[in-house]
């Protein structure tokens, strides 16, 4: 994931709305969310943006993996509707340059 470079704090702050909704959920496709590695690249990527590396080992089918959707999913109704959430939302999208998904495979 690239992320802006003075928008590093507002990523990491959305990890952790994603890591503490998800530790709290019920539904395990939500749930597993909470496991996610994070890691910070020392390192600046293009154009000085940070570079993050998110790792959720074991993935496991039928999991949801998107952050937002994930995040949504562990709001009451009356959350989802508060202004301040979509303006959350704002937030944390702008943070975001681009993704990149890789699914792995392990060399032996």
């Amino acid at each position: 994931v690239t992320v802006r470079a003075d928008q590093t704090a507002t990523f990491e702050e959305m990890i952790g709305k994603l890591r503490t909704g998800a530790a709290a959920a019920t539904d395990e496709s939500v749930k597993a969310g909470a496991t996610v590695k994070v890691f910070k690249s020392a390192d600046p990527g293009a154009n000085g943006n940070a570079f993050y590396v998110l790792l959720y080992d074991p993935a496991v089918a039928g999991t949801e993996y998107s952050w937002l959707d994930v995040i949504n999913k562990t709001l009451t109704d009356e959350q989802k509707r508060d202004p301040a959430t979509q303006e959350m939302y704002k937030r944390f999208a702008a943070a975001i340059v681009s993704t990149n998904i890789l699914n792995l495979s392990e060399i032996k």
